[in-house]
């Protein structure tokens, strides 16, 4: 049975009719917020897209922001961020402002860091300098190109080098840039080094191959010593060293990751 509702004046009209124009009315409102939400969506897109371009972008929601791309490296330091890029070295404040920039025109550029100050050297060239977000305080040059480097707690610093008398030469300097210990390797390629912290032992990965076989000695030295205080073999290739204390270190090689002592081998 048909339902009506009764008008002013006596008339009547049927009650369907009237939900039936409530839900028209309803499906054009939610098309219309649909419509709205999708404009908001493409218009923020558009706007993080124009932004993509940018090496700095202000952001109300980040108290810093840098595109990714031109991002190399990004360490700590002095309480904030020490960036590198192509063509410079940016300072990053806690307050998320720039502090300082150093630019640079390394090929490639490579940074660590110790405390306020960072060690920038060119991977494969003969150029390294030491800074802080106050300036640059020394640039120096090798006889030979860098392999790798690391910078020590007490702010004396190590660079390996690729020589042509010997495959690879391992130099530690003191924090006023004065070359203390030195160590030629004749037999392999050294890949990686660390300072201990108290500034007086080095660690050294160094690599080769035989007969066709790929092996890794791991060498702890005294920088006070010519010799080594200890000496390891592994018979996979080493990605890294790291000191875990003044006398112990970590070695990670592809077939794990060991532990070295001047002691013995645990």
């Amino acid at each position: 049975m048909e339902q009506w509702e009764v008008l002013d004046g006596g008339k009547k009209r049927p009650a369907v009719r009237r939900q039936k124009k409530a839900l028209e009315v309803l499906r054009v409102v939610m098309l219309v917020l649909i419509i709205l939400m999708a404009l908001f969506f493409f218009a923020r897109l558009l706007s993080e897209r124009s932004g993509a371009g940018d090496q700095t972008v202000e952001n109300r929601n980040y108290i810093y922001q840098i595109s990714s791309d031109a991002i190399l490296d990004m360490q700590c330091c002095n309480g904030g961020l020490a960036v590198l890029t192509n063509n410079s070295v940016l300072y990053i404040n806690r307050s998320g402002s720039t502090s300082h920039y150093n630019g640079h025109n390394y090929s490639t550029p490579a940074i660590c860091v110790a405390e306020d100050r960072v060690l920038l050297y060119d991977r494969g060239g003969t150029s390294y300098r030491i800074e802080t977000e106050g300036g640059i305080l020394y640039e120096g040059e090798t006889d030979a190109p860098i392999i790798t480097a690391v910078f020590g707690e007490h702010k004396n610093y190590a660079l390996a080098l690729k020589t042509n008398d010997t495959r690879s030469t391992l130099q530690v300097f003191s924090r006023k840039y004065q070359l203390e210990f030195q160590w030629q390797c004749a037999s392999e390629y050294i890949v990686s080094i660390d300072l201990s912290a108290n500034g007086k032992k080095v660690a050294v990965g160094a690599m080769s191959a035989n007969q066709a076989a790929l092996y890794t000695k791991v060498h702890l030295f005294d920088v006070r010593a010519d010799s080594p205080l200890c000496s390891y073999d592994f018979d996979s290739a080493v990605m890294s060293v790291a000191f875990l204390s003044n006398t112990k270190a970590s070695v990670l090689c592809e077939k794990g990751l060991f532990l070295v002592s001047e002691d013995e081998n645990t």
